[in-house]
């Protein structure tokens, strides 16, 4: 987790924010809704313009999962994509 909650900044409009490293095998394997909807039903769900899914849960709860492969990690820092 990162961002707002992750700085205990957030506030009643704040999302939440994730990065999740899989292995490339497994990231392939995995459905982004569904794996989503085993934490709270999503009511919508969709990939923004920078490929993270964004997923709205009840209550207008927002989501922002960035699903990423372990050969990804050393390129995110401090919530932030960082090119190599």
């Amino acid at each position: 987790m990162y961002a707002s909650f992750a700085a205990d900044e957030a506030d009643k409009h704040s999302d939440v924010e994730f990065w999740l490293f899989f292995t490339t095998r497994r990231r392939a394997e995995i459905h982004l809704r569904s794996w989503c909807a085993d934490i709270a039903p999503v009511s919508y769900g969709l990939l923004n313009e920078f490929g993270t899914y964004v997923a709205f849960f009840p209550g207008l709860v927002r989501g922002e999962f960035h699903f990423a492969t372990r050969t990804d990690a050393g390129r995110h820092r401090g919530g932030r994509r960082h090119r190599q």
